[in-house]
């Protein structure tokens, strides 16, 4: 066969990708079964932490633009709403069972929202109207913690876009220093570079069955 002819020398551009936009379609199959790491990127964004990918649409359907009478939710308000109960699943690392909490009132001013947004967060936040009032997550980021919630808010329009998720999160990555998280357990140590890059690549890439989930040698 010949050899084909030489493409066009495309090196020097560059592509600006924007925001997807929604497609109208719920994965509904969304559990910690259906997730795969990819590798980690050399971007800012994925640079410590790996791809996640979501796998499996086999139940996925296609609703539209529309809002879908039976959850009061568009596809976009669902599937943010099961990524917040899988994220809440990790953070009380109870992956065996799907997440579920209390309602309460969460203050989501920060994130552009009501103070007093109703959602399933008892089991990751403080209950302010508890007494005496016990943070179940001491050792998680609270401004992850109350990005979660928001994914979870009963009320649907409550929940973030897609595109607000994402410029929420990755404000965080790229703004918040170790210094932030000194009150935390372990404090700032927990949160240096070094110490995710050792974290990941021994319970990810390294992983293996059973022993502790943080092994001495990393922390």
């Amino acid at each position: 066969m010949a050899w084909p002819q030489k493409p066009p020398d495309i090196r020097g551009n560059e592509t600006t990708v924007g925001l997807a936009t929604p497609t109208g379609m719920i994965h509904g199959d969304v559990h910690g079964g259906n997730f795969m790491f990819g590798s980690v990127l050399n971007h800012q964004e994925h640079e410590i932490s790996p791809v996640l990918h979501l796998i499996d649409f086999g139940q996925s359907e296609l609703w539209g633009a529309t809002v879908e009478n039976s959850t009061g939710a568009t596809a976009e308000q669902y599937n943010v709403l099961d990524m917040g109960i899988m994220m809440a699943t990790v953070i009380t690392m109870n992956t065996d069972s799907k997440y579920g909490a209390a309602d309460i009132e969460v203050d989501l001013s920060k994130l552009g929202r009501p103070i007093d947004t109703l959602c399933p967060a008892a089991g990751i936040l403080p209950d302010p109207e508890a007494r005496p009032i016990i943070d179940p997550c001491p050792h998680v980021d609270p401004d992850l913690r109350l990005v979660v919630a928001a994914c979870m808010a009963d009320e649907p329009q409550y929940r973030p876009t897609l595109a607000e998720l994402e410029n929420w999160v990755f404000s965080e990555v790229c703004n918040t220093y170790p210094a932030h998280y000194f009150r935390n357990p372990g404090g700032a140590d927990y949160e240096n570079d070094s110490t995710i890059q050792k974290m990941v690549q021994m319970c990810i890439f390294n992983a293996e069955s059973g022993g502790d989930l943080f092994p001495r040698a990393v922390l």
